[in-house]
């Protein structure tokens, strides 16, 4: 169990377990043990815990360009949450899977305080580099969690409560996190089961938004694909990882199994790529594929051998 942010007995056993390394183990909770005894085990600073890691300028661009997917999915639910909890001094967080907060916005007065311990855009807020916390700990077990006050190991954050829930996507691949996270105060001290089970519906939300828009980008693939059926060439259409989605008649006539490839793997030595455009979403305006247009390997040479041939 978590023990009340206000239970006077709760700073003692933190004190115990940073000085001795000795733990009340009946009243803690599993999740919060087991991450206490990792912090110490990493030697992470309690009396510390400020962010340290920090991604800027360039880096952080670059790493917000690689999660597009996941921002263009999640930032439109956590600003309808920063609506829905708008009388809240808090904060809500995009993390991506290493850790990294790719996304923070909130209340003037949770922002002000968070930027105090560098609880910023760009930080890594793993573990082992603050400890224990509602982030790093969901990071860790893929589940959602809440990390109330004291439940923190290091003190930067121990006057917060945070609630962190996982995203995956349609292949169950494990995205990243999302995260509210506010100071703790008398009036929300004992509403975190609340605030988890939304931030838990808003993960699910951002998840469902994932299939949809694959659904969407692959449709729109599909429309590309169907306007190049007839050609003469050897056609196919990848989405935005060159994995092939379609292939034309004429290429399909020499093999059948080429859908879900990869581009790289289907061509090997038997093909090459002759052409490719990328397609860009009609909806949103990124990049969700490509259109290639491929040549056998072996008719290459011969290619640039046919004679010219002098129109009369």
């Amino acid at each position: 169990m978590t023990m009340n942010v206000m239970d006077p007995s709760k700073r003692e056993i933190w004190r115990r377990f940073v000085q001795e390394g000795t733990l009340d183990q009946a009243r803690i909770s599993k999740r919060i043990e087991e991450s206490w005894y990792l912090c110490r085990q990493k030697n992470v600073d309690p009396y510390d815990g400020k962010g340290k890691m920090f991604l800027t300028g360039r880096l952080l661009l670059e790493r917000r360009e690689k999660n597009q997917r996941l921002l263009r999915c999640a930032v439109p639910i956590l600003e309808k949450l920063q609506q829905l909890f708008q009388e809240i001094p808090a904060i809500f967080l995009l993390i991506d899977q290493e850790g990294y907060v790719l996304w923070a916005k909130g209340h003037q007065q949770a922002m002000k305080k968070a930027k105090e311990i560098n609880f910023l855009e760009g930080v890594k807020w793993t573990e082992e580099e603050v400890g224990t916390n509602a982030i790093g700990t969901a990071l860790r077990t893929r589940e959602p969690i809440a990390v109330v006050g004291l439940d923190h190991y290091a003190v930067a954050s121990q006057q917060w409560v945070c609630s962190a829930a996982p995203i995956y996507d349609e292949n169950k691949e494990f995205l990243g996190i999302i995260d509210m996270s506010y100071p703790i105060y008398h009036g929300l001290s004992d509403a975190q089961d609340y605030v988890l089970a939304t931030i838990v519906a808003a993960s699910y939300t951002i998840e469902q938004q994932l299939r949809i828009q694959q659904k969407e980008n692959l449709l729109e693939l599909f429309r590309h694909g169907f306007q190049m059926e007839d050609s003469a060439s050897y056609s196919v259409v990848c989405d935005d990882q060159e994995n092939i989605v379609w292939a034309n008649h004429r290429l399909r006539s020499f093999c059948s199994s080429i859908i879900d490839q990869p581009l790289q793997q289907f061509c090997q030595r038997t093909w090459k790529v002759f052409s490719k455009v990328p397609i860009f979403s009609s909806v949103y305006g990124h990049l969700i594929g490509y259109k290639v247009t491929l040549q056998k390997a072996q008719d290459e040479e011969a290619f640039f051998l046919l004679p010219a041939i002098i129109p009369l």
